[in-house]
């Protein structure tokens, strides 16, 4: 009895992170969305995750809904907020490799008056660096991004 419960409780600890996984490749691509709809469905669904990366994705796609949206003070709301929720997790961990994509996605993608792109450089060394150790599924995702990205160079799978 002990071993199937031991069983059941291994399966579903390792499901969680692929749940997560899966959300956050799911945001990743949808950060190059024009879709309001989608983003604030998908922060939604960020919003009620219970994995380690909800905060941060949630973070980044209210940055990415403030790229979206009509009115300035909305605009800069948003993108406060965004900015608040996605440094507070790197600053918690700032190894996690994940945290640093979606940084490295925004400050690459928001506006200069912003004044929010002084990690560019050091995220994209990182996540180039640890690009080998991604599955293929968020390689592919970022390859991608790449081929846009003026920082982020990465070479195809071989």
């Amino acid at each position: 009895m002990r071993v199937i419960l031991s069983c059941l409780l291994f399966i579903i600890i390792s499901a969680k992170p692929d749940e997560g996984m899966k959300l956050f490749i799911k945001v990743v691509e949808n950060l190059s969305s024009t879709d309001t709809v989608a983003i604030n469905k998908l922060i939604e669904e960020v919003r009620f995750s219970k994995t380690n990366l909800a905060q941060a994705c949630q973070g980044a796609l209210l940055m990415k809904k403030a790229d979206l949206v009509k009115r300035p003070a909305e605009k800069l709301s948003l993108f406060k907020e965004g900015r608040r929720l996605l440094e507070v997790e790197i600053t918690k961990d700032s190894t996690y490799v994940n945290f640093r994509i979606l940084r490295l996605i925004i400050q690459e993608n928001c506006p200069a008056f912003l004044k929010y792109k002084s990690n560019i450089d050091d995220d994209a060394n990182i996540v180039q660096g640890s690009f080998s150790k991604f599955s293929n599924q968020l390689q592919d995702v970022l390859l991608n991004y790449a081929k846009n990205s003026k920082h982020l160079k990465l070479k195809d799978r071989e």
